[in-house]
């Protein structure tokens, strides 16, 4: 069992977003470069932007890690401007997972994650087509 549709993103959230004042201060720069990598991209709306790399990019979270850590990481003044003015930023790791499925992460991608500086958070979805079990079937 393993995680699906899985993504690795830099999220950013506040009251109210500027979306072109997020991308200005921090990556001015990749709205070519994610034309050129499939499977990396920016998106917003009125209270979240967000940068992500995603399983078109690479299969393996492993990678996806590596690559978001690298645009971030020469971006770190930047990561700390919108910080000072109000911003809250964290790094998710969202998939779909069936129950029992299990994420691991290398000592090194660990590192990378640890060097930006940002709470990490695990998000999970369920499949859509499983069945939900009745809770009170214990009962029977």
């Amino acid at each position: 069992m393993n995680w699906e549709d899985f993504r690795t993103s830099l999220i950013v959230t506040k009251g109210a977003i500027s979306a072109q004042l997020i991308t200005e201060t921090l990556v001015p720069d990749l709205t070519a470069e994610c034309a050129t990598q499939r499977g990396i991209e920016l998106r917003s709306d009125d209270a979240q932007w967000s940068l992500s790399c995603d399983e078109r990019h690479s299969q393996n979270i492993e990678d996806q890690v590596k690559v978001l850590s690298g645009i971030l990481s020469s971006r770190a003044e930047g990561m700390r401007e919108l910080r000072n003015s109000g911003h809250a930023l964290h790094i998710e790791i969202s998939g779909t997972v069936e129950t029992g499925a299990k994420l691991r992460l290398s000592p090194s991608a660990l590192a990378e994650l640890s060097a930006l500086s940002l709470p990490v958070f695990f998000k999970t979805s369920v499949p859509t087509d499983l069945q939900e079990e009745d809770p009170l079937a214990w009962l029977d």
